[in-house]
């Protein structure tokens, strides 16, 4: 797949986030090889923040990528080590796709049981709920009307649904 294509299929993704869009986005980011619906990249990142080493930071991070595009907390910490570096061009550019891909989660639903959010990986999820002011304190696994979901109970008492069906299928050639 040419980056020509690979581009589209993100722009129209973030244009109009539908399952469709969002099947074609995580077979191509699959298709690159390392995309893992289960990154951690808080943990990856903690000690490097934690140590302050920023530059670093930023090479492992990108060592990331394709497969961790898209990925809220990904673009927001290379945003951060950016700023941290003075590279505040790069630091804008990675904020902007971060405050995207939050976006295109959230244009997928509401968020209840209904229309729930539908996300690329499940650190996605905590990125929806906080984008909201939601934070999670449990996370519950149910299966309905066919698909599969994430349902986090906050803080505030409320419930928030993700569907992750996509998360659980083979990806397509």
């Amino acid at each position: 797949m040419t980056d020509d294509v690979f581009g589209g299929l993100i722009e129209a993704y973030l244009r109009e986030p539908t399952d469709e869009h969002r099947r074609a986005v995580r077979d191509a980011l699959a298709s690159r090889g390392n995309y893992d619906p289960e990154l951690a990249v808080d943990r990856l990142a903690a000690p490097y923040v934690h140590n302050e080493a920023y530059a670093d930071l930023v090479l492992r991070l990108l060592d990331l990528m394709p497969g961790a595009m898209l990925s809220p907390l990904t673009h927001r910490l290379l945003g951060d080590a950016y700023e941290h570096l003075g590279d505040m061009d790069a630091a804008r550019r990675q904020r902007t796709l971060a405050d995207l891909a939050v976006g295109a989660v959230l244009a997928s639903g509401d968020g209840t049981a209904e229309r729930p959010w539908a996300v690329l990986r499940v650190s996605d999820e905590h990125d929806a709920a906080e984008e909201v002011g939601r934070s999670s304190q449990h996370v519950r696994y149910e299966e309905a009307d066919g698909r599969l979901l994430d349902v986090h109970e906050c803080d505030d008492g409320s419930l928030v649904w993700f569907d992750v069906s996509l998360l659980q299928v083979p990806v397509t050639a």
